[in-house]
């Protein structure tokens, strides 16, 4: 076996010298099940195998395609190549034995060692998933080629592509009919496309990427026979072992995507293709493991992801917007903060990357049929991991091409702090040799990945340069250069205690206080008096294509029809915000009893409406405990323990949106307050709510978070089977803090005698009277009592 597989490999990488032309690529073959071509074999046998029928018309030069049965070994030899408008037609037969093989020239390294690198599927469409288009191709070939580079050359993981062959349209997918069995189609247009799925995609791994295993305890049960093989009585290890050498018990080459292993049977269950989804759990004997090839220097002992596909944990989180799933795991084993999930949108290419899990937050973790969730498992190799960290960091981009904005510089206005100089006559005095001297004002790139400040030196210098009063987690030092760089993240309200803080001082407005510092032997946290301190900012309105207040960012459609009216009329559907006012003017920062107005707009909506549903008020930061959520709004109406203390009006219709007034609060314990709100999104109009006067009509304020992310909110009345939920969160900053009462010397609190009333010599004289005074009504009253008492006893007596 081991001696076919070597010369299979020799006849593909020398594109076989007696084949013309295909002296730049590799030979590799398509194949479609229960099909043939209408034209007689110029050679018939009957194969042992399929291998043996490959191998046939490999090395015949005659031969550009061949059928074999699986059920009696036939082989069939053909001239004619199979493709559409040449001198043969395909013809369906009723045996789904049948196998019909097209040669290809590919000139690609990422070809792999197979039967077939693509399984070809006649006049059949995948609607609605197709993430990249590429008008003009020189042909099938050059568009099967950008599908197995497409993960560097587009940042996509391409698992199938449709081809038109009668303008060379080539559409990358990084889905397949497994995914979306529904949206597999047959074409019933008059155009000629071919659906073709990648069986070389995650099977070996290229130069710079690593294998990396994902484990699963939902998946789909095998139902095609061609797409596995099955080891019995074999070892685990064994089995782990086969497929990551792609080894199969049958004689041809075998691309081993996944394997399952049965612990009571001890069988191994191998497979070309993902089983990755369905609702249902399997067997807990049953061991789950899929391949996927990544770019990262982390080693994990063992499994790196346990995948749960259709959900996603609904908490805030770090969003990369445009790549692929490839890139996302890459980016949560190298985030430098701790990756402990990852959610997926596998329509809109966002990665999610969470500090939380759905172990810590399970009623946050909600069923969508678009999204997929990973739970970081991977135990770090020690050592390499401390080898990763200690490398120099280099910059990852992490957007895609469609997504950059424009690289812009602020004005940078330099704190009061000047630059000192040596006055001295000497300038090259040893005394100020650490001097740091900047050619000018700190530099500033905002990015839509994040933040650069660059500072020029006058001449090669030793320092750091950092966060003002954060040096040891946001800091960058330098040594014998004349050139700096810090980078800072993305900003953002919603993270808690950032490594990077800064303020926002206007929706979209960010300042941060840099400090330049020499090196002082290399002491950490120490601020002096050569510290050369600036203020930098960054605007954001101008890099945003939307509204600078908004807040809903990442906005998940749940209904497919209205997903599917949205996409075909996106120029009819713009984005929806939501903000806070305060004298008409986006706030972010507002005055505690600040009455301000909330907005929720939508840029464009025909054919489309919304109507706001719940929203609830959260604490961020502050210790613990958490104080619960806080109901605002509840079926579109205020909440009768809120309403006309905090919510000061209804939820009423504007141009564009909707609008309400509330007035601000927080919680004890913290600065700031999150507002999260659910959107109905619904065709055509969405039913109105109604709202009743009196309050015993609405529910406690106090609530649990389902109430705002399930799926399954209650409907107001009336049919609502369109209507459903976007969330979205925004921060409000409470600066009316009273700082300067909760820092007060306690000598300040001290009191003189002028901040009493009267003297205190007044004031101890009155009290010495108002005691004598109450001394001499007591005797008084007793006195009295004792006389009237003898004087009944006399009378008595006589």
């Amino acid at each position: 076996m081991y001696l076919v597989l070597f010369f299979l490999g020799i006849l593909i990488k020398l594109g076989l010298s007696s084949r013309d032309p295909c002296e730049n690529g590799s030979y590799t073959f398509t194949k479609a099940t229960s099909l043939t071509i209408d034209k007689n074999p110029f050679k018939t046998s009957s194969a042992n195998s399929r291998t043996s029928c490959w191998l046939s018309c490999l090395t015949d030069n005659e031969c550009s395609t061949f059928s074999y049965n699986t059920n009696n070994g036939t082989c069939n030899l053909f001239v004619d190549n199979g493709l559409p408008f040449g001198s043969s037609n395909l013809i369906v037969t009723d045996d789904p034995a049948d196998e019909f093989y097209q040669s290809l020239c590919i000139p690609s390294p990422s070809l792999c060692n197979t039967s077939s690198s693509f399984d070809r599927y006649p006049q059949y469409l995948l609607l609605g998933h197709s993430e990249k288009v590429i008008k003009q191709t020189s042909g099938l070939q050059e568009c099967l080629r950008y599908c197995l580079e497409a993960s560097g050359l587009y940042n996509i993981n391409c698992r199938s592509i449709m081809f038109n062959y009668e303008n060379n349209e080539c559409i990358l997918n990084s889905m397949t009919k497994n995914d979306y069995p529904n949206l597999f189609v047959p074409n019933d247009k008059n155009d000629v496309i071919d659906y073709f799925e990648n069986n070389c995609i995650d099977i070996s791994c290229a130069n710079g990427e690593s294998t990396y295993w994902i484990e699963a305890k939902y998946f789909r049960n095998i139902t095609n026979s061609d797409t596995y093989v099955v080891y019995e009585n074999t070892p685990k290890d064994r089995c782990i072992e086969a497929c990551t050498d792609n080894e199969c018990i049958n004689e041809e080459g075998f691309n081993c995507k996944l394997m399952i292993y049965d612990d009571d049977t001890r069988e191994c269950i191998l497979s070309k293709g993902s089983l990755i989804g369905g609702d249902q759990i399997q067997d807990e004997n049953y061991f789950y493991k899929e391949k996927i090839c990544l770019q990262s220097d982390v080693k994990c002992n063992g499994n790196a992801f346990e995948a749960i596909s259709n959900h996603y944990l609904n908490i805030t989180s770090e969003t990369l917007f445009d790549i692929s799933l490839s890139t996302c795991l890459e980016a949560c084993l190298k985030w430098k903060k701790t990756c402990t999930s990852v959610s997926y949108d596998k329509n809109n290419k966002k990665c999610h990357l969470q500090e939380k899990s759905r172990f810590s937050h399970p009623r946050l973790f909600i069923y969508d049929d678009n999204m997929i969730y990973f739970d970081n498992i991977c135990e770090y190799d020690i050592i390499t991991y401390i080898k990763h960290n200690n490398k120099k960091k280099e910059k990852v981009l992490t957007h895609g091409e469609g997504s950059f904005s424009p690289k812009f510089s602020s004005q940078i206005p330099v704190d009061d702090k000047i630059i000192k100089e040596n006055n001295s006559g000497d300038g090259s005095s040893s005394l100020n040799r650490n001097t740091i001297i900047l050619e000018g004002p700190l530099k500033t790139i905002c990015q839509s990945d994040g933040i650069e400040v660059i500072a020029n030196f006058k001449s090669p210098s030793d320092g750091s340069i950092s966060i003002k009063d954060h040096s040891l987690k946001c800091k960058s030092t330098f040594s014998r250069t004349k050139k700096a760089i810090l980078n800072i993240p993305y900003p953002s309200n919603e993270e808690t205690n950032p490594d990077c803080p800064g303020s926002e001082e206007e929706p979209g407005k960010w300042t941060f206080i840099v400090v330049v510092q020499e090196n002082t032997n290399n002491l950490q946290g120490i601020v002096d008096s050569n510290d050369q301190v600036f203020k930098i900012t960054c605007d954001y309105t101008k890099q945003q294509h939307h509204s600078p207040y908004s807040i809903i960012h990442a906005a998940n459609l749940h209904s497919n029809e209205v997903r599917n009216e949205v996409k075909n009329n996106e120029e009819n559907y713009g984005d929806m915000y939501m903000g806070l006012y305060l004298n008409d003017k986006p706030v972010t920062k507002v005055n505690l009893g600040d009455e301000v107005e909330i907005r929720w707009i939508m840029e464009s909506r025909e054919k489309i409406d919304y109507s706001v549903e719940s929203c609830i008020a959260e604490r961020v930061d502050g210790p613990p405990p958490q104080p619960p959520p806080l109901q605002l709004y509840k079926y579109g109406c205020p909440d009768s323990k809120v309403k006309g203390h905090l919510i000061t009006g209804p939820i009423q219709k504007i141009n564009n949106g909707y609008s309400s007034t509330m007035k601000i609060f927080r919680f004890e314990g913290s600065k700031k307050v999150r507002i999260r709100c659910s959107i109905n999104v619904c065709l055509d109009s969405c039913s109105k709510a109604i709202c009743q006067d009196n309050d015993n009509s609405s529910t406690e304020n106090f609530i649990d978070d389902n109430n705002v992310t399930s799926n399954s909110i209650k409907k107001r009345h009336s049919e609502m089977d369109q209507e459903k939920i976007i969330t979205g969160v925004f921060s409000i900053i409470d600066s009316n803090i009273l700082n300067n009462v909760q820092n007060m010397p306690l000598e300040d609190v001290k009191m003189t005698p002028k901040d009493y009333c009267f003297s205190k010599i007044t004031f101890e004289g009155l009290a010495i009277l108002i005691g004598l005074s109450f001394i001499h009504s007591i005797t008084s009253v007793t006195i009295a009592i004792r006389k009237r008492f003898i004087t009944k006893r006399t009378n008595d007596s006589r």
